[in-house]
């Protein structure tokens, strides 16, 4: 192959980074955004010399926290020869330098903990795979090695379906296998899903002319597929969790619960005519025997009843109280009241037993 010839008249491009001022957060990025900058400039005069690159990051660092350290690095640099010192390692060290002062050192640490807790949601199978691998380098771990591949499965410790599918022989054991066996796997989740929510247009498949014209006289549902026409009232079991059309023929009836009245129904169906109402015989009042009202709401029963409190009472059949004084009285009032046979009885019983009093 013939290399490419550089050109001659080669001017800067691109655009510097931001001004770093000591923010921690914000180190690896400087770096890596100003050698970007130095390799879009190889070939630009000036921009292959390593005195003149560090020169270059130093004007970009400012701020009160840095100051110090940008004008020790400068001291270092005008002790240099422009020829003799002009080497490669003067920019290693200047990295190395920069990366000791202001780069985060827990940096490390905090990557390894945001990988113990990194899950893979569905379907977002390539966000999990992009924040594991940077994750994976802030960590300081080889994505070849066992410990790494660890984490990587144990972020599908909540799919356990698709680690059974993974671990199904052939078992990837390389982390690049496995991971483009899992994108794999996901896509294929994907296109079932989607396959089974828009499965039943079945409108579409009845209304095709060339199946019409090879359809059976008395045509007999096929066991294993669903009917014409998905509805609410005949869907299958498969599809609970799926938008169907909602049945509003009056082929179907919700049954009717406890508690309803007035033939109203619920649920998802028409309200039907359930024929004329049931007719009972009139009430009848079990006190005065009339037609209309009920034996708790008669009249007559409550005008007896008051007219029972309302009675005076008849005090003549109230016998007089038995006193000394009154004993004979009491006892021929009593005698009138008893029956003629009895008192022939009484005046056989007592006859001759008067005693006689001798007259005086």
């Amino acid at each position: 192959m013939v290399p490419i010839p550089q050109a001659h008249d080669i001017k800067a491009m691109g655009s510097l980074p931001r001004i770093f001022d000591r923010d921690r957060t914000r180190a690896e990025a400087f770096l890596t955004k100003f050698l970007r900058y130095l390799i879009l400039n190889q070939g630009v005069p000036g921009f292959e010399s390593p005195i003149r690159q560090v020169a270059l990051a130093l004007t970009l660092i400012k701020g009160e926290k840095v100051d110090l350290w940008v004008r020790n690095m400068i001291d270092t640099l005008r002790r240099l020869h422009l020829v003799h010192h002009n080497v490669p390692a003067v920019w290693e060290e200047f990295e190395q330098a920069f990366k000791d002062k202001f780069v985060d050192s827990t940096c490390e640490l905090r990557a390894r903990n945001q990988l113990k807790q990194l899950k893979y949601k569905y379907p977002d199978i390539d966000e999990y795979i992009a924040n594991f691998e940077d994750l994976i380098v802030h960590a300081g771990y080889n994505l070849a090695s066992k410990e790494a591949i660890n984490l990587f499965l144990k972020g599908f410790s909540k799919n356990r379906s698709l680690l059974d599918k993974v671990f199904t022989p052939p078992v990837p054991t390389a982390y690049g296998t496995m991971k483009r066996c899992l994108i794999a796997i996901v896509k294929l989740m994907q296109l079932v899903n989607s396959i089974v929510q828009n499965a039943p247009d079945f409108q579409r498949f009845g209304n095709n002319s060339t199946q019409q014209c090879f359809q059976p006289r008395n045509p007999q549902p096929t066991r294993g597929f669903a009917p014409r026409q998905v509805m609410s009232s005949n869907a299958p079991p498969w599809m609970n969790n799926m938008a169907v059309p909602m049945d509003t023929s009056n082929r179907t009836c919700a049954p009717r619960q406890q508690g309803n009245q007035g033939g109203r129904t619920y649920g998802n169906t028409v309200q039907m005519d359930q024929g004329p109402p049931k007719q009972w015989p009139p009430c009848r009042c079990f006190t005065c025997n009339r037609v209309g009202h009920l034996a708790r709401n008669c009249c007559t029963k409550n005008a007896q009843v008051n007219s029972i409190i309302d009675e005076p009472e008849d005090m003549s059949n109230i016998q007089a109280p038995i006193t000394p004084k009154g004993i004979l009285n009491n006892a021929l009032l009593m005698f009138d009241h008893i029956l003629e046979d009895m008192k022939d009885q009484f005046i056989q019983q007592y006859e001759g037993k008067s005693q006689d009093f001798q007259d005086v």
